[in-house]
């Protein structure tokens, strides 16, 4: 906060702000984080994806994955559809070491990808891909990482001001749904055909041009 009131008479000016000035040092040093231990905390992404066109719908949780399976399981080669994921190894997945986004911060993208071929079973050849990727830069010479500053006032111009650092997540989730259609196949199929008629004909045109000069 900082507001003041001017005398034009004086020529001066009083200031209000808040004071002391804000401490930019972190509390334990640019080289360790306060919770150096998250990257061991888990991670339920929840999603779904719905095509209107073919009225299908379906969420990456399973019908067969229940609460004991979800409160026990990884997301991993082993097991690639566990929608719990361990922030340790996203950040791995992304090429950064956790220790040091873990300090000032970061944005990571997670990309949740659909492709589903209709003509099988949907629930079994419609299954989520994964990727992760970090959208800021670490190396950014104003401000790297992510941060964000709240405030606590527990009386009359008084306040605790508080720069909180952290990973930040962002979702996107998109896909794509095709079947097998006779008449588009048809359809198709006939232009080709119609392309080589039309082929023909221009190269016999070609060709007669050609003896003739």
């Amino acid at each position: 906060m900082l507001t003041g009131r001017c005398n034009l008479t004086t020529g001066t000016c009083n200031v209000d702000a808040w004071c002391p000035v804000e401490d930019n040092l972190l509390p334990l040093g640019d080289a360790r984080a306060v919770l150096e231990d998250a990257d061991k905390f888990s991670v339920l992404i929840k999603n779904q994806i719905y095509f209107p066109k073919f009225q299908r719908q379906r969420t990456n949780i399973l019908d067969s994955q229940n609460a004991s399976y979800l409160s026990s399981c990884h997301h991993s080669d082993n097991d690639p559809l566990c929608p719990v994921f361990n922030i340790g190894h996203i950040v791995a997945m992304t090429q950064q070491n956790f220790s040091e986004i873990a300090v000032k911060g970061g944005v990571i993208n997670v990309d949740i990808s659909w492709q589903c071929d209709l003509d099988h079973d949907f629930m079994k050849h419609c299954k989520p891909k994964y990727t992760f990727s970090r959208l800021d830069d670490p190396n950014s010479k104003i401000a790297p990482g992510l941060n964000y500053r709240r405030s606590e006032y527990y009386s009359e111009n008084k306040r605790t001001l508080y720069k909180t650092y952290g990973i930040h997540f962002v979702v996107n989730v998109h896909g794509e749904a095709g079947k097998f259609s006779l008449i588009p196949t048809l359809l198709n199929l006939g232009a080709g055909l119609a392309l080589l008629s039309i082929t023909t004909v221009i190269c016999d045109i070609i060709v007669l041009y050609c003896h003739k000069n």
